[in-house]
């Protein structure tokens, strides 16, 4: 399913808000006093309001991947797993990678826009970990973050772990399939 949503951004969306309008009016006829035709018209407003929001998302994050696919990078988010607890290096920070043989560079990001911020830091990546599905508590501070995977490389700066979707992970040389968790 998720495979299919990603190939099919506008349907996926399409569908959901159809689901959430006849679930939503559903509920307002149902413990609401006013009358049905202004429910009705509500949920339809409310609906396409978010749709427009969803399609106008869905075409600046496929614009800002093309981009990125056109110079070799991709979008993805790093942390490094044997910090302090507490320590910000041991949440996921957004950025642009962009892999070379055996390197790896990123660039800190501040915003939706991708714009640089801070230095860049380039990594020798001696070993690639198999790829891990991104669940539960990991999933904290990334925008999304449903169907992103992860691996863990062992760089010249220590473990560092290394997230994004599926597709801008087939970017990276020799990575294999996603496993679960305990896999990585």
């Amino acid at each position: 399913m998720r495979t299919w949503a990603r190939r099919h951004p506008y349907l996926a969306a399409f569908l959901g808000y159809v689901t959430v309008f006849l679930v939503g009016t559903a509920i307002w006829l149902a413990f609401s006093a006013r009358d049905p035709v202004g429910t009705v018209i509500r949920g339809l407003t409310n609906s396409a309001i978010y749709w427009l929001i969803a399609v106008v998302y869905v075409r600046k994050t496929r614009e800002q991947t093309r981009r990125l696919n056109e110079h070799g990078e991709m979008r993805a988010f790093i942390r490094y797993p044997d910090s302090l607890p507490g320590s910000l290096s041991g949440i996921w920070n957004p950025g642009i990678v962009t892999p070379a043989k055996g390197t790896l560079q990123f660039q800190p990001t501040v915003s939706e826009d991708l714009e640089p911020s801070g230095r860049s830091t380039n990594f020798s990546v001696g070993d690639i970990s198999e790829r891990w599905t991104i669940s539960g508590k990991d999933r904290k501070y990334l925008p999304s973050a449903f169907g992103y995977e992860a691996v863990t490389l062992a760089t010249d700066k220590g473990r560092v772990e290394l997230a994004a979707g599926p597709e801008s992970l087939d970017l990276l040389p020799g990575i294999r399939p996603a496993v679960g968790r305990d896999g990585g």
